[in-house]
């Protein structure tokens, strides 16, 4: 199964968008899936369920993409340079193909407002297609620059 299948497939067990993404990169060896799980559950629903932030998808693949080539060593800043390049790479792809890369700019709706809340029809039909797809997307764009 490719990393962008198994983060789906941990997005559709309910697990957040970010843990979806983050824990299919996560060697065991590493970091035990359920740290993984625990250390990325903040940052889903454009973080903190707040709708407002960086799309939790795409941050589960900053932290992939941290762990991979992430500063670990001060005096090693061609690691955080690095790091960053990936990272804005993955931000400007994920941003042009979800066309944008807040939750409120990919669903068209702040998931933390009541218009949200009150409409479980409309939250569920928008996370079965338009979260879905942003969590494919940044494991994919993540696989590509890991």
């Amino acid at each position: 199964m490719s990393k962008e299948e198994q983060a789906v497939d941990l997005y559709q067990r309910n697990f957040n968008c970010s843990q979806a993404v983050f824990v299919p990169f996560c060697p065991p060896q590493l970091l035990a899936e359920k740290d993984a799980l625990k250390l990325a559950t903040a940052f889903g629903g454009g973080t903190c369920g707040c709708g407002t932030g960086t799309c939790g998808a795409a941050q589960g693949a900053l932290l992939a993409i941290s762990l991979r080539h992430g500063m670990a060593d001060p005096a090693n800043t061609d690691d955080k340079a690095n790091t960053y390049a990936r990272g804005r790479t993955l931000l400007e792809k994920f941003s042009a193909e979800m066309g944008g890369r807040t939750c409120e700019e990919i669903l068209g709706i702040n998931v933390s407002s009541q218009a949200y809340k009150d409409d479980p029809q409309r939250a569920q039909t928008l996370r079965a297609e338009r979260c879905v797809k942003a969590v494919a997307t940044a494991a994919r764009i993540a696989d590509e620059l890991i």
